[in-house]
C-alpha cells in the first residue's frame, strides 16, 4: 500500500510517472533521413493553392506521411524552411533540430484526420495536474510557492472557461473534478485547429499539465513562466540537495527548449 503522505523527492517521481502515463507519443520528423548527408542546395518558400510551401531545390516538400505540407502563415513557412537550411553538420541531417517541421508533421499528419483522439489523450491530464497539486500544509514553503505561482492560473481557467478544477495534497489519489468543468474544458479542445493542438499536446506533456498547456497556447503564460511553474518541487528540491550535473540541467535545458518550440510555432502560425 502506497502512503498518501509521501517526501518531497519521492512525491514528486511518483507525480510525474503517474502524468507519464497519459503522455501521447509524436513521431520523430522524417526520421529516415536521419544522418543522411545534405542531398539538397537550395531552401526556399513558394505559395500554392493550399498556403504556404517549403520547397528543397524548388520542389515543395511533404510530411512524413507524404501529406501536403502547407502553412497559412509564410513566417512559419520560412521558420520551417530555416530549419531545413540550418542542416548543415558533418554529422548529417538531425531531425530532433527541427522542432518546428516536427510539430507541423504532427499536426497535419496525426491531429487533423482524428483530433478527438488527441484531445482523448490530453484531458486525462486533468487529474494528475500539476497546477492542481499542492505540497502538504507542513511544507509551508513550498506550498507557498505553488500557491503564489498556479492559483492564479486557476482562476484564469475559472473566467476564461467557466471550469473550476479542485487541488489537492494527495498525490496517489487522481483528483475528482467537477464534470461539468472537465465538458467545458474538453469544448475548448474541440474549438481548437490541428496547429493548436499540436502546441498544446506539446506543452501538456513537458508541463505534465493541461492548465499550464491552455496557459501557454492562450498566451497567458510565456514558456519560462511555465516552465518555471511546472518544476516548482524539482526546483524546491535542488535547493536542499542539489543539481546532479549532465542529470537536471540537461532535462530542464530540453523541456525550456520545447516549451519555447510550441509557443513560437504558434505565435507564427498566428501571422
Amino acid at each position: 500500500m502506497i502512503p498518501s503522505r509521501l517526501c518531497a523527492p519521492m512525491r514528486c517521481r511518483l507525480r510525474r510517472l503517474l502524468s507519464t502515463a497519459a503522455t501521447p507519443s509524436t513521431p520523430s520528423t522524417h526520421q529516415t533521413i536521419k544522418g543522411r548527408k545534405r542531398f539538397y542546395k537550395s531552401v526556399g518558400v513558394e505559395q500554392g493553392d493550399a498556403g504556404w510551401h517549403v520547397t528543397l531545390d524548388a520542389r515543395p516538400i511533404p510530411t512524413p506521411a507524404r501529406n501536403t505540407l502547407a502553412f497559412n502563415s509564410e513566417a512559419l513557412a520560412w521558420a520551417v524552411a530555416a530549419e531545413w537550411d540550418n542542416q548543415t553538420t558533418d554529422a548529417g541531417i538531425e531531425p530532433t533540430f527541427m522542432p518546428l517541421m516536427s510539430l507541423a508533421s504532427t499536426a497535419i499528419d496525426q491531429i487533423a484526420p482524428h483530433p478527438e483522439g488527441t484531445i482523448a489523450t490530453l484531458m486525462p491530464y486533468l487529474k494528475t495536474d500539476t497546477a492542481c497539486f499542492r505540497a502538504p500544509d507542513d511544507e509551508r514553503v513550498l506550498r507557498q510557492r505553488q500557491d503564489d505561482a498556479l492559483t492564479p492560473l486557476l482562476d484564469w481557467v475559472m473566467d476564461k472557461y467557466g471550469a473550476e478544477l479542485s487541488i489537492s495534497d494527495n498525490i496517489v489519489q487522481r483528483r475528482a473534478h467537477d464534470p461539468a468543468a472537465e465538458d467545458l474544458i474538453r469544448q475548448a479542445l474541440l474549438e481548437m485547429d490541428e496547429f493548436q493542438l499540436a502546441s498544446l499536446q506539446c506543452a501538456t506533456a513537458n508541463c505534465k499539465s493541461l492548465v499550464l498547456g491552455l496557459a501557454l497556447v492562450e498566451q497567458r503564460v510565456g514558456p519560462s513562466e511555465a516552465h518555471n511553474a511546472c518544476r516548482l518541487e524539482e526546483d524546491f528540491q535542488m535547493e536542499q540537495w542539489g543539481l546532479v550535473e549532465g542529470g537536471h540541467d540537461v532535462d530542464q535545458a530540453a523541456s525550456l527548449a520545447s516549451l519555447a518550440s510550441a509557443s513560437t510555432f504558434l505565435r507564427l502560425h498566428s501571422l
